[in-house]
């Protein structure tokens, strides 16, 4: 079966691969620090130290939901 543009199926393009903060959903910084709590400097300071993932989108960092959120669990059980 063809495609719209004459290509045939089998030859479609491939999707790239979806990078995992995509898939958990990416935040913002602002986003982050407002669920958080946390201060932009110290969530620079935690993508830096390699504790928060993050993708980078042209100058833009996007951070994991589920990352923030795991990191903010290990914090919490840190303190108790």
């Amino acid at each position: 079966m063809a495609r719209k543009n004459g290509a045939p199926a089998a030859q479609a393009e491939a999707t790239p691969a979806i990078p995992a903060v995509w898939a958990d959903g990416g935040a913002s910084l602002a986003e982050a620090a407002r669920f958080s709590g946390l201060g932009r400097s110290k969530l620079y300071q935690l993508m830096d130290d390699g504790k928060l993932p993050y993708t980078k989108v042209g100058r833009r960092r996007i951070l994991a939901r589920r990352g923030l959120v795991a990191m903010l669990e290990r914090s919490a059980a840190a303190t108790q």
